[in-house]
């Protein structure tokens, strides 16, 4: 049976940190679409959108999903905030594997992301601006397959949550 699970989630939520280590502990590769996107690109996410704005930016995401999905090995992938709010991207993500909503409050994300200058979307307005796309997005985050509340929970919690919730 093939392994892959896709974290969705808010900047903040913990999609890369509790991915590397629930890849670790499934033993299969761990990918983040950020990386694939710059990787790509040969810029940093910051620089796309100075340079491009954020409509170049979300094709750019959507070609790296797409690379993404036709890899035929099983992977853990940190998707971006927006990545299953644009295109047919939630679609693709759901076909590609169980998905699972890191669900953190706006007080927590706030918290975690406020010293952050990798996250173009929130440089402006911190507080009211994840809250803002916390609203937009949630209706997109709350289709995956699973739903995991972070807030209180250590990694190591999350991801036994989520291998209990996989049956793995």
């Amino acid at each position: 049976m093939a392994t892959r699970v896709i974290l969705l989630g808010m900047p903040g939520s913990g999609k890369t940190t509790i991915g590397r280590q629930l890849a670790a502990r499934l033993k299969v590769r761990f990918i983040d679409l950020d990386t694939e996107i710059e990787a790509g690109a040969g810029r940093t996410i910051p620089e796309i959108f100075a340079e491009d704005g954020e409509e170049t930016f979300r094709k750019l995401e959507q070609e790296a999903l797409a690379a993404v999905a036709k890899r035929s090995i099983d992977f853990v992938l940190a998707a971006g905030g927006g990545t299953p709010c644009f295109f047919d991207n939630l679609s693709l993500l759901k076909g590609l594997g169980v998905t699972v909503y890191l669900q953190a409050p706006a007080a927590l994300l706030v918290e975690r992301t406020k010293d952050s200058r990798q996250r173009p979307l929130l440089q402006n307005n911190h507080t009211q601006t994840i809250a803002e796309l916390l609203q937009v997005r949630e209706k997109y985050y709350q289709q995956a397959h699973l739903s995991i509340a972070v807030a209180g929970k250590s990694p190591d919690m999350i991801v036994d949550d989520i291998l209990g919730r996989l049956n793995l």
